[in-house]
C-alpha cells in the first residue's frame, strides 16, 4: 500500500506543479475531467448556498458555480491561481491544511473535493473537519479518480499513469506520487465507511466512465 507523503512533502509537489495542474488532471483524466466536473456539479443543488471548496486547486470546480465561493489549499502557488481568476474580487481565498480548518461550526451549506481526497494522508481528520463546518443537513461533494473494474481497461489505464512521470521529468516525484496514490487509493465504500463514522451519510453515488471516476455526494446528520 502506497503511502501519502507528509504534508511538507506534497505542498512542495503541488506548488512545484500548480503552473501545469489543469493540465495534469486533462491527461490523467484522458480529457475528461472538466465533463466530470461539470457532471458533478450538476448533481447538486448550489443556489443561494454558502459553499466551501476544499483542496480547491485552481478553483476550477469551485468556479462552476454562480454562488460566492471560500476556496481553501495548502498549497500558495495553487491559491494564487485561483485568486488571480477572480477577476470581481467577489470571493474568499484561505491557504490552510483541509484537516484543520480555521473557519467557524456550521458555516457552510455545501462543500467541495475534486481530485483532492486521495492526497489527504489523514482522512478520518478532513470528514471530521468537514463534518464540524457543515450546516446540518449540507452536502459534501467528493469527485475522486478511482480504477476501472474491467480488469482489460484497469491494466490499461496502469500503463497510460506509468507515463505521467515521463511527461514532465523535471517534476518526476511529483507525478509519480499522483500515479500511485490514483492506484492505491482507498475504493468508494471503503471512502464512504470513514465518511459514515464521523456523521458524514452517502445521499447519492455516480460513476464515471467506467469507474475511472466516482461522484459521492454525502450529508450531514
Amino acid at each position: 500500500m502506497y503511502k501519502t507523503p507528509s504534508n511538507d512533502i506534497l505542498k512542495g509537489y503541488f506548488n512545484a506543479i500548480a503552473p501545469h495542474y489543469d493540465l495534469t488532471n486533462l491527461i490523467m483524466s484522458l480529457g475528461l475531467h472538466t465533463w466530470w466536473m461539470k457532471r458533478a456539479a450538476s448533481f447538486v443543488d448550489a443556489k443561494d448556498k454558502h459553499i466551501l471548496d476544499l483542496c480547491c486547486g485552481t478553483g476550477k470546480m469551485g468556479y462552476l458555480f454562480q454562488e460566492k465561493i471560500t476556496f481553501v489549499d495548502f498549497s500558495k502557488k495553487m491559491i494564487a491561481i485561483a485568486k488571480a481568476k477572480d477577476k470581481d474580487h467577489t470571493h474568499t481565498f484561505i491557504q490552510a491544511d483541509v484537516t484543520q480548518l480555521p473557519l467557524e461550526n456550521d458555516s457552510f451549506d455545501l462543500a467541495l473535493c475534486s481530485f483532492g481526497v486521495r492526497n489527504i494522508g489523514q482522512l478520518e481528520a478532513f470528514f471530521s473537519e468537514a463534518h464540524r463546518v457543515l450546516k446540518q443537513g449540507g452536502e459534501l461533494l467528493v469527485l475522486e479518480l478511482t480504477r476501472p473494474k474491467n480488469p482489460l481497461l484497469l491494466n490499461l489505464y496502469k500503463v497510460y499513469l506509468s507515463l505521467l512521470p515521463h511527461f514532465i521529468k523535471s517534476k518526476k516525484a511529483a507525478y509519480t506520487h499522483l500515479k500511485k496514490s490514483v492506484l492505491s487509493f482507498l475504493d468508494p465504500n471503503e471512502l464512504e465507511e470513514i465518511a459514515a463514522s464521523h456523521g458524514l451519510y452517502l445521499k447519492k453515488r455516480y460513476a464515471f466512465t467506467f469507474h475511472a471516476a466516482t461522484c459521492m455526494i454525502f450529508e450531514k446528520r
